[in-house]
């Protein structure tokens, strides 16, 4: 049928569509294009959580005009979440773009381009194999959509109502991974915590693959913190293999600015979740999401999200500035917060987040802990890196295979990375 080239931005959701389209494409014949060549049908599959993210999106496509110009038979198709809510806007900016398609029907998009290209499509077996592309880690969907509708936030829209997997399908997905040698799995969706298939909380269907997980890191994103039952809570208290890490996003430490933002737990929930948690977990790893200058969000309001980083002390937070997004809720309010005053508070509060991470990280100095090795280090040439239960990466020398698990002492600390050396 012909090569194919696939382009993934974004979110751990999309990076396991991503997985699946390719499984899709070579099921329906087509292969990876070589490096360098231009391949007969290239794929784009986008974010739209942010703008920013799709103003780099947008780039890319534009850049994607030149393909037509040196091969005019080549397809191009754009899909994901940006395409499912402003798909009017990549039609009218990138004519070289031949279709879009959104993040559902992902099996149609072989039908699409043998259309175009006025070939008969293939048929597809019932049972796509993702072509996974991060061994030794791997995602597993259990749920698609979200009901959650935050002010901010496109998903809903892009993705839909909230629709669980049957817990088989998870569990079997799981085993397999287990089965051949994937060392890191993530139980992914918009908010896990609200998954139920029939009579199975998420609770429940976290122990039943906990207990297929022995010898493996087994993780789960993103929680929601009204969801965070204590069903869920004393699940972790009881889980063997669950890697001690919870994300848990704040978003803000302003009650006012939560419910502007429908979040629908107010700070003292949201710092009860945390102590109960760390109840039950002693030493867990927390990190979280923070957004600053949100419509109507004053100085006392930041100084509260101060407030909860200082009380909470994340071990990282991924912090970030409000720009409006169209189709949201929040698009019709007043941008009132003025650029500069937005990256003041991003850098003030990303500052003080990474003094935090610091001391947090030198208290680890001196102990021994098992990372999982994932590869060439990025940060040091020659040298590995491997990756904690608590989810932070140690660079380190040595002999070391990609998926085995070594122990490690640790002996330097930034406020991103761990340094270390093999333990006697």
């Amino acid at each position: 049928m012909g090569t194919y080239e696939l382009i993934v931005y974004g979110c751990q959701m999309n990076d396991y569509d991503g997985e699946k389209l390719a499984g899709i494409m070579e099921e329906a014949g087509y292969r990876p294009a070589p490096p360098g060549d231009i391949a007969d049908v290239v794929l784009v599959y986008t974010c739209a959580v942010r703008e920013s993210a799709t103003t780099r999106a947008l780039g890319r496509i534009t850049s994607l005009a030149r393909y037509k110009k040196h091969k005019a038979d080549s397809v191009i198709g754009v899909g994901g979440c940006w395409p499912a809510v402003e798909k009017e806007v990549i039609e009218s900016s990138c004519p070289h773009v031949d279709f879009t398609f959104g993040t559902t029907n992902l099996e149609d998009v072989p039908a699409t381009v043998a259309g175009i290209r006025g070939q008969a499509a293939s048929p597809l077996p019932d049972e796509i194999r993702l072509r996974r592309a991060a061994w030794p880690r791997a995602n597993v969907s259990i749920m698609r959509g979200c009901n959650n509708f935050c002010a901010y936030c496109v998903v809903p829209y892009a993705r839909g109502p909230e629709v669980c997997r049957p817990v088989d399908d998870v569990l079997h997905e799981v085993e397999e991974l287990v089965g051949t040698g994937f060392k890191d799995i993530t139980l992914i969706g918009q908010n896990v915590n609200s998954y139920r298939h029939g009579g199975t909380s998420f609770a429940e269907l976290l122990l039943k693959a906990d207990a297929l997980c022995d010898g493996v890191f087994l993780r789960f994103t993103t929680n929601h913190p009204r969801d965070v039952n204590d069903e869920t809570v004393a699940a972790l208290g009881r889980c063997r293999n669950v890697a001690r890490h919870l994300h848990l996003p704040l978003q803000s430490g302003s009650d006012a600015v939560l419910r502007a933002m429908n979040r629908d737990y107010d700070v003292s929930r949201y710092l009860d979740v945390v102590s109960k948690v760390r109840k039950a977990v002693p030493g867990i790893c927390l990190t979280t999401d923070i957004l600053v200058g949100f419509p109507g969000e004053t100085e006392d309001d930041f100084e509260a999200t101060l407030g909860v980083v200082e009380r909470v002390r994340y071990d990282s937070a991924y912090v970030f500035m409000y720009s409006p997004r169209a189709g949201t809720a929040a698009a019709a309010l007043a941008d009132d917060v003025p650029r500069p005053e937005k990256v003041r508070r991003l850098q003030t509060v990303g500052a003080r987040q990474r003094a935090i991470a610091l001391e947090i990280n030198e208290k680890m100095v001196g102990s021994e802990k098992l990372a999982l090795v994932e590869g060439p280090s990025r940060k040091n040439a020659g040298e590995y890196a491997g990756r904690l239960s608590e989810n932070k990466i140690v660079n380190f020398a040595g002999r070391a295979r990609p998926g085995e698990f070594v122990r490690l002492e640790i002996t330097g600390a930034s406020s991103w990375t761990l340094r270390g050396e093999p333990a006697p």
